[in-house]
């Protein structure tokens, strides 16, 4: 059937070599963590907290996070390559995840916030060199002049960090592959700090609010060997929760700027019901839980595609998860 399977990595979850190479101080921090404003990891906020198994653990501009990354892309991509079946290898974009920043308010350890300083050539004022000073270090890179400068540094080296895994891509597979940066839910997310809908309709533009999260798709769309897809989220009928949720990927904004970007391709995701099933896990040969989950296609209203969009994922999740 000539039919390409592009296969998309999320990085979510916890890497038990980083943990153990990383052991955590004396306030339950680790190196690699991802530390917000007021010193706190996202293993220690919010659904993380409380056992959460998937949460933006790690800071993606730490070399041990990067390297982990790029590692399990190159080995996959090593084995893979000549399969015919094998298209381009896709990395997803996700406030959930650990390959972005879920807003402003995260990115506050002393080696992250040193680095940016030292390349801008800002010296270091002494409030803010101390390890526990993270609102002292927010306040001040999220004061003007500095806060442009802080938000570009950042996009800057996640593109960066995009581009290298590329090009390992377009090595590996003698120039046949490229990198997909595939975006799902960056507006909605437990660990975003303001309600993208609300920060749309009172005029901040979407690639602000990207830019906030260090994938503005712009600098992103220039990056050799890789091509860019939009998210799209569909909400469940007559749902004004599910809809308002649903507004930013879907707002004119959002268009204009992935096609500003070039985006040639959707990842059109729904909203969901899900009901825990007692008695199929009380009944099941090993002790996990499960989750009958339905997603629901808006019956009055699709979403019209460009011309120039190659392809359409329709997300959605599974049964049982």
């Amino acid at each position: 059937y000539n039919i390409t399977f592009i296969p998309t990595f999320s990085f979510y979850s916890r890497i038990a070599s980083l943990e153990e190479a990383y052991p955590p101080d004396n306030y339950g921090r680790r190196e690699i963590d991802l530390i917000n404003s007021a010193g706190r990891s996202a293993r220690h906020s919010l659904k993380a907290k409380s056992g959460g198994i998937a949460a933006p653990f790690y800071n993606p501009l730490h070399t041990a996070v990067q390297r982990q990354v790029k590692s399990v892309l190159k080995e996959f991509v090593s084995r893979y390559k000549d399969s015919k079946a094998l298209g381009d290898i896709a990395i997803q974009l996700n406030t959930t995840g650990w390959l972005q920043f879920p807003g402003l308010d995260w990115g506050y350890d002393l080696p992250t916030v040193k680095t940016f300083l030292t390349a801008k050539q800002i010296d270091i004022p002494k409030i803010l060199d101390n390890e526990n000073a993270y609102r002292k270090r927010h306040v001040f890179l999220n004061t003007e002049p500095i806060k442009s400068s802080w938000i570009q540094w950042r996009n800057i080296k996640l593109r960066d960090f995009y581009a290298s895994l590329a090009d390992e891509i377009h090595r590996l597979s003698n120039g046949e592959k490229q990198l997909v940066l595939s975006y799902m839910n960056t507006f909605t997310s437990s660990y975003t700090e303001y309600n993208a809908a609300k920060e749309i309709a009172a005029g901040t533009s979407p690639r602000a609010l990207h830019a906030a999260k260090g994938v503005d798709p712009l600098p992103l769309s220039k990056i050799p060997y890789a091509r860019i897809w939009r998210p799209l989220r569909t909400p469940i009928p007559f749902n004004k929760r599910s809809e308002r949720r649903a507004v930013a990927s879907g707002h004119p904004s959002t268009t204009r700027l992935f096609q500003q970007a070039g985006v040639d391709g959707i990842v059109q995701f729904f909203d969901y019901f899900e009901t825990r099933l007692y008695s199929l896990q009380e009944n099941w040969w090993w002790p996990l839980n499960y989750w009958t989950v339905a997603t629901i296609r808006k019956p009055v209203e699709l979403y019209p595609l460009d011309d120039d969009i190659k392809t359409t994922f329709y997300g959605g999740w599974q049964f049982p998860q």
